[in-house]
């Protein structure tokens, strides 16, 4: 529950239903003749948008993946140019690039007004610096305010990890957790609950501050982890072959992309125990990596209060509906 609303034991990754929770047509053809894919029981969560529109270079904006008219994700071509997956390890790495139509566009398409179920919504601010973010946060904060009221129920999510946004935020922890404090005071004027997005490497003592903020009502983690990140602990160049022979990202030319799977799981549950250690006591939906049920187990024993799921769909789609009853079994006790 947030802010009594209920969303449920387990959500879905942001961006892994699309925009509206529509999906995308593979999902659609395994459920179709083998009943995989069924996400009967998720709260929706909606691909990360922007203030400004980023429909990839041909339009002369930024973002790297193409997006259909109706402004939802395309995955055609089949193999897109910024994802790439180990054919031997499962492994997946991204560079989409937050590609999207635009906060505007987003909100004044009536598919979310028609939701009839509690959802969130994933929103970044891209600013090279911190009064252009806060910014964008004011922007985000007056269109979603004119639309708000007609959304069943909604929380907002706020992406400060995406690898594939051209800034990083400080990481100096005061300024850090000082702008985080101001982002969600702006973001607070829309009544929403609000949770911060971050990967399994944000600091713990910046989410124990945060933790404090009258206005955050929880995190999400574990967000992609950008290629290159902690080498000691993730073998970097043994995750694809073309990164073992050229000793790089195979998305290097869009900035090496973020890491997600299985890989991120360990981190993830690691940064879930060492939070509630250090005395975080908000909400945190934990995921990355959960492929079945005993996954779900595992972030419910590091203390998580719901789990989210995203790489399953395309990794174990058969597991979806049991790792989802589990969740219920699990979280609902």
């Amino acid at each position: 529950m947030l802010r009594g609303i209920d969303f449920g034991p387990v959500w879905i990754g942001a961006g892994t239903l699309n925009f509206y929770g529509e999906g995308f047509p593979y999902q659609k053809l395994l459920y179709d003749y083998f009943r995989w894919c069924d996400f009967t029981g998720v709260t929706f969560v909606a691909k990360t948008i922007t203030v400004e529109a980023r429909r990839g270079k041909e339009k002369g904006e930024k973002g790297n993946m193409r997006l259909n008219l109706d402004g939802s994700i395309s995955l055609w071509p089949l193999k897109p140019s910024c994802i790439k997956i180990s054919p031997l390890f499962g492994t997946p790495v991204n560079a989409v690039g937050l590609s999207n139509l635009g906060a505007k566009a987003h909100f004044n398409d009536v598919r979310w007004q028609k939701l009839d179920k509690p959802f969130q919504i994933s929103f970044a601010a891209v600013g090279e610096t911190k009064e252009k973010r806060h910014e964008e946060r004011r922007m985000f904060v007056a269109e979603a305010g004119k639309h708000i009221s007609h959304f069943c129920a909604v929380a907002i999510q706020e992406n400060y990890s995406c690898p594939n946004a051209e800034h990083r935020f400080p990481s100096e922890i005061k300024a850090l957790t000082e702008e985080m404090h101001e982002g969600l005071a702006i973001l607070s004027e829309l009544g929403a609950p609000l949770l911060v997005k971050v990967n399994a490497f944000f600091p713990i003592s910046a989410a124990v501050e945060i933790d404090s903020d009258q206005h955050c009502d929880g995190f999400c983690v574990s967000n992609t982890i950008p290629w290159g990140e902690r080498p000691e602990e993730i073998p970097w160049n043994r995750l694809f072959l073309y990164s073992l022979i050229f000793r790089r990202s195979p998305l290097w030319q869009l900035g090496g992309g973020g890491l997600s799977g299985e890989r991120v799981r360990p981190f993830s549950l690691r940064w879930i125990k060492e939070a509630r250690d250090a005395g975080v006591k908000k909400h945190i939906n934990g995921g990355g990596g959960i492929l079945k049920p005993v996954h779900v187990d595992m972030f419910r024993d590091a203390g998580a209060d719901s789990v989210f799921i995203s790489s399953i769909s395309f990794k174990r789609p058969w597991n979806v509906q049991p790792v989802i009853r589990r969740g219920y079994d699990r979280f609902n006790k």
